[in-house]
Parts: structure tokens; sequence; C-alpha cells
């Protein structure tokens, strides 16, 4: 009697799986809508202050010497297009060589436009990936005949597998 009036106040384990579920859905939607807030912040933070990227810039030009090699290789196409010119042509009105007149000019930054390019890519890869928590986590946390389904496939499976062991050893 005992049993029976246990196994009527029982929940069923689908119906705890499915309400796990959900709230890892709604978690899941969450940390989603978190990360939204947080790119808006810091898309907000380079519209007031675009001087951000110029400490990423550095840290690109710091470990890869992009804006050194572009130079480089702009002085060393001067020269050559120097040498083919008659001597006399590729001297400037102040009588310097286009090479020289160019070392005396700002360097272009290569590496602020790749930082540009970079912070706004993984600003939209962090957008994606944020809208697809929230799509997913929506999905999961209001399908419950298909969770329901799902757990229950699952947990047959398992069943059935245990019971297959259970049968074997008692058959030895």
């Amino acid at each position: 009697m005992q049993d029976q009036d246990w196994n009527r106040d029982s929940v069923d384990i689908t119906t705890v799986i499915n309400y796990v579920m959900k709230t890892v859905g709604i978690v899941i939607v969450v940390i989603g809508v978190v990360f939204l807030f947080s790119i808006t912040k810091q898309i907000w933070e380079l519209f007031e202050n675009p001087n951000i990227v110029k400490d990423f810039a550095m840290q690109i030009e710091k470990e890869s010497n992009v804006d050194k090699f572009t130079y480089a290789l702009i002085i060393e196409l001067l020269n050559k297009q120097e040498k083919t010119i008659a001597p006399d042509e590729n001297q400037q009105p102040n009588n310097q060589p286009v090479a020289n007149n160019l070392i005396q000019r700002e360097q272009i930054k290569i590496s602020y436009f790749a930082a540009w390019i970079f912070k706004i890519l993984l600003l939209l890869v962090i957008t994606k990936i944020a809208l697809w928590m929230i799509r997913e986590g929506g999905i999961i946390a209001r399908k419950e005949k298909e969770n329901k389904a799902l757990i229950a496939s699952v947990a047959k499976e398992m069943c059935s597998d245990i019971f297959k062991e259970m049968e074997a050893r008692r058959n030895q």
C-alpha cells in the first residue's frame, strides 16, 4: 500500500528533465542578451572615443611590424623606380630623390586600418554568436513536446541497454 501512495505522488523524470532544459534555455537566452548589451556598449564607446583603436593598432604593429614592412616595401619600390627613370628626371624641384622626399613625410599606418577591420569583424562575430544563443535558447525553452519526445527516446535506449545487460548477466 505504501508503494502505491509513493508512486502516486512521484514526479515523472521527463517532467524534471524538461524543466531543467527550459531553465537551461532561459539561461542561454539571458547570456545572449547580456552579450548583446556588452557589444552595444563597446560599439558606443568606439563611436564616442575612436582613439581606443589606437591601442589595438599599436599592439598589432608591435607584434607584426606591418607598418615598418609596408614602409620599407614602398621605399624599395620607389628606389627601383628611380633607377629606371633618367638621372635628371628623378630629381624633385628641391633636388631630392623621390624616396628621400617620402622619408620626410608621415608613414601610412596600415596597422590602424587593420585594427579597425579586426575590431569590427570581432564585434560582428560576437553579435552573431549572441543572436544564435538567444534563438537557440528560446527554442530549447519553449519546445516542450519535442523535448519530452527526445528525453523519452534517450531514456528508452538507456533502459533497453540496461535491461539487456541485466538479462545477459542473469543468463550466465
